[in-house]
Protein backbone atom coordinates (compact mmCIF):
# COMPACT_ATOMS: atom_id res chain seq x y z
CA UNK A 1 0.00 0.00 0.00
CA UNK A 2 1.11 3.32 -0.60
CA UNK A 3 0.16 6.11 1.88
CA UNK A 4 0.23 9.45 2.07
CA UNK A 5 -1.82 12.58 2.87
CA UNK A 6 -5.37 12.60 1.46
CA UNK A 7 -4.99 15.28 -1.59
CA UNK A 8 -7.52 19.09 -0.90
CA UNK A 9 -9.28 18.11 -4.08
CA UNK A 10 -10.58 14.69 -2.77
CA UNK A 11 -11.62 16.50 0.75
CA UNK A 12 -13.83 18.59 -1.39
CA UNK A 13 -15.14 16.14 -3.58
CA UNK A 14 -15.99 13.31 -0.54
CA UNK A 15 -15.52 15.55 2.41
CA UNK A 16 -15.83 12.61 4.81
CA UNK A 17 -12.26 11.37 3.70
CA UNK A 18 -9.93 11.15 6.51
CA UNK A 19 -6.54 13.09 7.18
CA UNK A 20 -4.52 10.47 4.94
CA UNK A 21 -5.30 7.64 2.82
CA UNK A 22 -3.62 4.47 1.18
CA UNK A 23 -3.70 2.68 -1.85
CA UNK A 24 -2.90 -0.03 -3.48
CA UNK A 25 -0.79 0.23 -6.48
CA UNK A 26 -2.00 -3.58 -7.96
CA UNK A 27 -5.74 -3.63 -6.94
CA UNK A 28 -6.37 0.14 -6.12
CA UNK A 29 -8.27 -0.47 -3.21
CA UNK A 30 -8.57 2.42 -0.92
CA UNK A 31 -7.99 2.67 3.31
CA UNK A 32 -8.36 5.71 4.48
CA UNK A 33 -6.48 6.54 8.28
CA UNK A 34 -6.56 9.37 10.56
CA UNK A 35 -2.73 8.61 11.33
CA UNK A 36 -0.08 6.67 9.30
CA UNK A 37 3.34 5.16 10.24
CA UNK A 38 5.26 5.74 7.51
CA UNK A 39 4.53 7.41 4.00
CA UNK A 40 5.03 5.52 0.70
CA UNK A 41 5.31 7.21 -2.72
CA UNK A 42 2.50 5.67 -5.42
CA UNK A 43 5.17 6.35 -7.98
CA UNK A 44 7.76 4.23 -6.72
CA UNK A 45 6.15 1.63 -6.77
CA UNK A 46 3.70 2.05 -10.39
CA UNK A 47 5.98 3.94 -13.00
CA UNK A 48 2.28 4.70 -15.15
CA UNK A 49 1.34 6.84 -12.05
CA UNK A 50 2.74 10.65 -12.17
CA UNK A 51 4.70 11.63 -9.49
CA UNK A 52 3.58 13.23 -6.63
CA UNK A 53 0.28 13.95 -5.44
CA UNK A 54 -1.38 14.06 -8.90
CA UNK A 55 -0.80 10.21 -8.74
CA UNK A 56 -2.37 10.00 -5.60
CA UNK A 57 -5.63 11.73 -7.19
CA UNK A 58 -5.67 9.61 -10.31
CA UNK A 59 -5.10 6.56 -8.09
CA UNK A 60 -8.02 7.68 -6.47
CA UNK A 61 -10.01 8.36 -9.32
CA UNK A 62 -9.64 4.80 -10.42
CA UNK A 63 -10.31 3.42 -6.76
CA UNK A 64 -13.51 4.82 -7.22
CA UNK A 65 -13.74 3.59 -10.54
CA UNK A 66 -13.02 0.20 -9.50
CA UNK A 67 -15.14 0.31 -7.06
CA UNK A 68 -18.46 1.33 -8.77
CA UNK A 69 -18.97 4.16 -11.48
CA UNK A 70 -22.73 4.21 -10.84
CA UNK A 71 -22.32 5.03 -6.91
CA UNK A 72 -19.20 7.17 -7.39
CA UNK A 73 -20.07 8.73 -10.88
CA UNK A 74 -20.37 12.47 -9.59
CA UNK A 75 -16.87 12.22 -8.07
CA UNK A 76 -15.47 10.25 -10.69
CA UNK A 77 -16.05 13.07 -12.52
CA UNK A 78 -14.61 16.09 -10.67
CA UNK A 79 -11.89 14.28 -9.97
CA UNK A 80 -10.97 13.60 -13.56
CA UNK A 81 -12.49 16.81 -14.83
CA UNK A 82 -9.64 18.03 -11.98
CA UNK A 83 -6.80 16.38 -13.64
CA UNK A 84 -7.80 17.30 -17.01
CA UNK A 85 -7.59 20.83 -15.89
CA UNK A 86 -4.05 20.30 -14.40
CA UNK A 87 -3.18 19.70 -17.48
CA UNK A 88 -2.63 15.81 -17.59
CA UNK A 89 -4.67 13.34 -19.77
CA UNK A 90 -6.26 10.38 -18.00
CA UNK A 91 -6.59 8.49 -20.98
CA UNK A 92 -3.33 7.83 -21.88
CA UNK A 93 -2.44 7.08 -17.89
CA UNK A 94 -5.64 4.85 -18.10
CA UNK A 95 -4.57 2.97 -21.36
CA UNK A 96 -1.13 2.47 -19.94
CA UNK A 97 -2.21 1.29 -16.82
CA UNK A 98 -4.02 -1.27 -18.73
CA UNK A 99 -1.37 -2.99 -20.14
CA UNK A 100 0.59 -2.61 -17.40
CA UNK A 101 2.48 -5.85 -16.00
CA UNK A 102 2.23 -3.93 -12.34
CA UNK A 103 -1.49 -4.02 -11.94
CA UNK A 104 -4.37 -6.93 -11.82
CA UNK A 105 -7.24 -4.91 -12.82
CA UNK A 106 -6.33 -4.41 -16.44
CA UNK A 107 -9.45 -5.54 -17.98
CA UNK A 108 -11.56 -3.37 -15.42
CA UNK A 109 -9.44 -0.50 -15.94
CA UNK A 110 -10.27 -0.96 -19.83
CA UNK A 111 -13.74 -0.98 -19.08
CA UNK A 112 -13.98 1.85 -17.14
CA UNK A 113 -11.53 3.76 -18.84
CA UNK A 114 -13.87 4.03 -21.95
CA UNK A 115 -17.28 4.44 -19.61
CA UNK A 116 -15.20 7.65 -18.18
CA UNK A 117 -14.81 8.41 -21.93
CA UNK A 118 -18.79 8.98 -22.25
CA UNK A 119 -19.33 11.02 -18.81
CA UNK A 120 -16.91 13.87 -19.64
CA UNK A 121 -16.21 14.22 -23.46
Amino acid sequence: MSSSKTPEVVKRVKKEYEEYISICPRCFDIVQLDRIEKFVELNSIDQELPKGEMGIVIAIGIGWLMQSLILNKKEIVSLFEYVIEEGRDPWIILERLSISSNTNVKKSINKSRLQLEQLIR
